[in-house]
């Protein structure tokens, strides 16, 4: 089991989100990125403050996969989000 960890949006990123995916945007950097559905919506959840281990369980209820695949993706994507600098991480 991993450590509770806090995961906050850097303060100089936005977003704008739709049923297709999102764009987040740093406006420091002036750079943007997309990602499609699953990335919006572990966005969302992101800067809601919902927990990570809360996050992958709905994924894996909402896309049928099993918990581990599903933490996987979490990871995966949480990965690329702080090698972009797009978020902090911190261990509680």
């Amino acid at each position: 089991m991993r450590s509770q960890r806090r995961i906050r949006a850097r303060d100089s990123i936005r977003s704008s989100i739709d049923s297709d995916g999102a764009v987040l945007m740093d406006l420091e950097e002036g750079v943007y990125f997309s990602v499609n559905s699953v990335g919006a919506m572990i966005w969302k959840e992101l800067v809601a403050g919902t927990q990570p281990a809360r996050i992958q369980e709905s994924i894996a209820h909402r896309y049928g996969i099993t918990p581990e695949a599903a933490e996987n993706d979490f990871e995966s994507f949480l990965k690329t989000l702080k090698q972009k600098g797009l978020v902090d991480v911190e261990l509680c």
